[in-house]
């Protein structure tokens, strides 16, 4: 569809390519839905895209926020919602540039608090500190990015190229590290670089559908998500561009990443067995999302640690039903924080003694 097309320059797919698209109701709070979409099933590349255009739409047009996994995965992929574990190839540097926390103008509605969308102040605000990574970058002999609204910030979108294409631990922690150092020095008071984007399986919005969060009005409109400007000549970075800003920025952060010990990847060490799924929504039944923030971490981490890939979907229902309290960027960023390998890990048995203590006899 034509008004996809932009989405599809920026986010190209192949014939072996498999699609995890997201929808997600930032608004009514309706269930997460996950679908899966490959090139390879259909007749041409014309009815691919008309097919997958209809249905984003669709879902667009019912209320949904769109999302596509930014990176590609595995071709024995074989799931509902893609996990870190089954990205095969990175093919994308993200910086995401939004409104700082402290500059979110909530409207209260009832007893919540509901954020609202970005004002033009904002906005204008965010894209001059897109612009001045940009334009930093280019100095220090970074491609043009493609440049991206995405409703409430700018996206910038770097293609990668050799080693920086792996999905290994070492990728991910300089992705982090990288994002930390543009933080410590563009953010500002009113706009800053959102460290959380740095995983493997990231998703982001769909070029040319709306962006809808919280209670909008007429200063501070829903708005589409829309492709601003892309390279002229196709080129991309590898990891010494990432190392060297890092570099210029706090050298420190370097040589904590040069120590830090690559851990190998973690292993689901529950069985994701639909009785495993359905007594943990059981017991999750008798925890109250409306509790402290801290206890809201702690349910939210042991439910990760089962690494199931219906886990962050269970999460997320879990969260939402207490809509006062919850926030879709901080759930994100506290999902992409998740470390599997903690020495103090957390586990479901967290779960159960919460939901026993409120009832639960399971």
């Amino acid at each position: 569809m034509s008004c996809l097309a932009d989405h599809w320059r920026v986010h190209p797919y192949h014939d072996d390519s498999i699609l995890n698209l997201r929808f997600i109701d930032q608004v009514t709070k309706k269930p997460v839905i996950d679908r899966i979409f490959r090139p390879a099933d259909y007749p041409s590349c014309g009815d691919f895209e008309s097919n997958v255009g209809e249905q984003i739409l669709l879902m667009n047009d019912q209320g949904f926020n769109c999302y596509q996994t930014l990176n590609h995965l595995r071709e024995d992929f074989a799931g509902k919602s893609a996990r870190d574990l089954d990205i095969e190839m990175v093919d994308k540097i993200l910086i995401d540039v939004d409104r700082a926390k402290t500059d979110w103008t909530p409207v209260t509605k009832g007893a919540q608090e509901v954020p609202r969308p970005a004002s033009q102040r904002e906005l204008d605000e965010s894209l001059r500190v897109a612009e001045l990574i940009q334009d930093w970058l280019a100095i220090r002999g970074w491609p043009d990015p493609n440049l991206v609204l995405s409703g409430n910030g700018y996206h910038l979108y770097y293609l990668t190229d050799g080693d920086a294409t792996k999905s290994d631990a070492a990728n991910t922690l300089l992705r982090k590290v990288f994002l930390r150092a543009l933080a410590k020095k563009f953010d500002n008071s009113h706009s800053q670089v959102d460290q959380g984007v740095y995983n493997n399986a990231r998703i982001t919005k769909v070029i040319g559908t709306m962006a809808r969060k919280g209670q909008c009005s007429e200063d501070r409109p829903y708005r589409q998500v829309e492709l601003l400007s892309g390279p002229s000549i196709i080129d991309c970075v590898v990891n010494d561009h990432l190392r060297n800003a890092i570099e210029e920025i706090c050298p420190e952060l370097l040589v904590n990443l040069n120590r830090s010990r690559v851990r190998p990847q973690s292993y689901p060490t529950t069985p994701e067995t639909p009785r495993a799924v359905c007594r943990l929504q059981q017991a999750l039944s008798f925890v109250s999302a409306d509790c402290s923030y801290d206890q809201w971490l702690i349910v939210l981490w042991s439910i990760l640690s089962t690494r199931w890939n219906c886990a962050q979907e269970i999460a997320y229902e879990w969260s939402v039903s207490a809509p006062h309290r919850f926030d879709e960027d901080e759930f994100l960023f506290k999902c992409d924080e998740f470390d599997p390998d903690h020495p103090r890990q957390l586990s479901l048995g967290t779960v159960f003694y919460l939901a026993k203590a409120g009832g639960w006899h399971g």
